[in-house]
């Protein structure tokens, strides 16, 4: 199948390697580059299954973070699976909601079960994915500020921050060298004057 127009979007994007882009931070775009590179090496043309080979990876991922959270009861286990089929039908697309909804999987799954792991590579892979996904951090973050009198989260919450950090880098440098455009987009009027405006950003957050 040829890509769809959200692909093509990302897909011209990856035509060339930056830090950061206007509008989204660079995780999707890095990984269509990389793969559509790998394609070319083997048969001088980009392969669509090829560049969202690490998306389908990103669906099976979540699949597998879902199931074994839902292991404890077969109660959960009906909401991953009646959870899942939306994302079933769109998990094979190279966009950047994929890697956020494996990312939140695994953020959650970290604040869960206290995996500095899989906090680690969640904070990471959201940040990395979409802007949106710093709500995501927050609220794991939340979760372990309300357990650490009853258990040691320290190392949690670290690798939570460490990742966090890691994933703002390249944004944060992109965004430095191009007047912040990405950062003042999600509080721009898009649809009439393209002005500042507070209740945008305000619906954002």
């Amino acid at each position: 199948m040829g890509i769809t127009d959200d692909e093509a979007y990302y897909w011209a994007m990856a035509r060339n390697f930056h830090w950061g882009f206007a509008y989204h931070p660079p995780l999707t775009i890095w990984l269509i580059h990389i793969f559509d590179a790998l394609g070319a090496l083997f048969l001088d043309q980009p392969i669509p299954f090829l560049t969202r080979f690490p998306f389908l990876l990103c669906l099976y991922g979540f699949f597998r973070v879902g199931l074994s959270i839902s292991s404890v009861t077969p109660v959960r286990l009906f909401i991953v699976l009646l959870c899942a089929p939306v994302f079933l039908a769109a998990g094979w697309m190279a966009v950047p909601d994929v890697p956020l909804i494996f990312g939140i999987a695994l953020l959650f799954y970290g604040a869960s079960q206290k995996r500095e792991w899989s906090l680690f590579g969640g904070s990471l892979i959201v940040i990395l994915s979409k802007f949106s996904g710093i709500l995501a951090v927050g609220s794991a973050g939340l979760i372990l500020l309300l357990e650490i009198r009853r258990q040691p989260v320290k190392k949690a919450i670290i690798a939570l921050i460490v990742g966090t950090l890691l994933g703002l880098l390249p944004s944060l440098y992109w965004n430095a060298t191009h007047d912040w455009v990405a950062f003042r987009y999600q509080f721009s009027e898009r649809h009439s004057s393209g002005g500042f405006s507070i209740w945008r950003g305000l619906g954002f957050w």
